[in-house]
């Protein structure tokens, strides 16, 4: 096992001093560029590196990875497999869009609070995605980029700025990027699931995740990074995230009491959060919903929703319930015509089987 400095670097003073977050302009991006991981190695509650790192390997069937999305804050559009808009019955206009504060923005250390849907407590995660801005000091530049993400049972929003209970976690290490300046912004889809890194979520279902960037395994702080920000606060959106973020304004490398920033600013979409999302784990055996939409007509397709003859109720976009029985094969599907091209929906499953609701996001082509 190797020993970390990911604590020291937690009470280590580091970067430039920064106004507070209240002060500071939102500014948006326009697009991200997808990246993948090297390596991921589990950790500790200190940030310490358990075993060895695991070279990364892209999973092979992504719902075996991401079976069950458990809380978005990201808003993955399944066709072009990018962030998108106007799912879960809000439309900001965005597209691919994201917000950020100014560039030279400090958020290394930072903790959020979530509330997974029904059928997620207790969730073994086999896929996360996180965007951020990957500054570092400015166009041209570039640093090693490692992301430490930690589970914790608690959050507590009373003021104090406290959070506890570690859970699980990994580190994630990127290698080298290039400032953000250069490419935009960077976005990630982990499919822990294909190293056996999968990460085991709050018992409840309700907690808080921390999210360090660091420029080595050590836990030295990034030069300068931050989280994108998007949002959960939308009609069928069933987990959903609280008004505020613990974060590390002073830029002391430690989240002390009373650093708690209100991301209600009114803006569409509001409040903001950082970009994340937690999936479920999917088994052989597990429910499955997928969704492609193609010359006007969206497919909706379940699978493992229950025995044969078990109703299934589709809706698209919180619409009319739509029922269809499974049949012997496991299988059921339901076909929604007369769809504009171009438009993002967001179809939903369920049945008396499955006591919860699986959702997929996707746009017509």
């Amino acid at each position: 096992m190797r020993k970390s400095l990911f604590l020291m670097s937690l009470l280590a003073t580091g970067g430039l001093a920064t106004s507070t977050f209240a002060q500071l302009q939102l500014e948006q991006v326009e697009e991200g560029v997808r990246v993948s991981p090297v390596a991921i190695a589990k950790i500790d509650e200190l940030g310490n590196i358990l075993g060895d790192w695991i070279e990364w390997t892209e999973p092979g069937v992504s719902e075996d990875c991401g079976g069950w999305l458990c809380y978005d804050a990201v808003g993955t559009d399944t066709r072009t497999q990018l962030p998108g808009d106007g799912f879960y019955g809000l439309d900001c206009g965005l597209g691919s869009g994201r917000f950020k504060f100014s560039d030279t923005t400090q958020d290394r250390v930072f903790v959020e609070d979530f509330a997974a849907q029904g059928g997620c407590s207790a969730a073994d995660f086999g896929r996360i995605e996180h965007a951020w801005w990957w500054q570092v000091g400015g166009a041209g530049t570039s640093e090693r980029c490692v992301i430490f993400i930690s589970m914790l049972e608690n959050w507590e929003s009373s003021g104090n700025c406290t959070s506890g209970g570690f859970v699980d976690g990994v580190a994630v290490d990127f290698g080298v990027l290039a400032s953000s300046k250069d490419v935009g912004y960077y976005i990630a889809d982990l499919g822990l699931c294909s190293t056996s890194a999968n990460v085991l979520g709050p018992a409840d279902g309700s907690g808080s995740y921390k999210v360090v960037y660091a420029q080595d395994e050590f836990g030295t702080l990034a030069t300068t990074a931050q989280p994108m920000l998007w949002g959960d606060n939308q009609p069928l959106n069933e987990g959903n995230n609280g008004k505020r973020h613990h974060s590390d304004l002073d830029n002391d490398g430690v989240i002390d009491s009373g650093e708690c920033k209100n991301n209600d600013l009114g803006n569409c979409m509001n409040p903001l959060c950082a970009m994340t999302s937690f999936w479920k784990a999917g088994t052989p055996t597990s429910p499955k919903l997928r969704a492609a939409c193609k010359n006007g007509t969206l497919t909706a397709r379940a699978k493992n929703f229950g025995p044969a003859g078990t109703r299934v109720t589709f809706r698209l976009d919180g619409g009319a319930n739509n029922n269809k029985q499974v049949r012997p094969s496991g299988r059921c599907n339901m076909k929604f015509p007369g769809l504009a091209s171009g438009s993002p929906h967001t179809v939903s499953a369920t049945s008396d089987v499955v006591a919860a609701t699986l959702y997929r996001n996707t746009s017509c082509n």
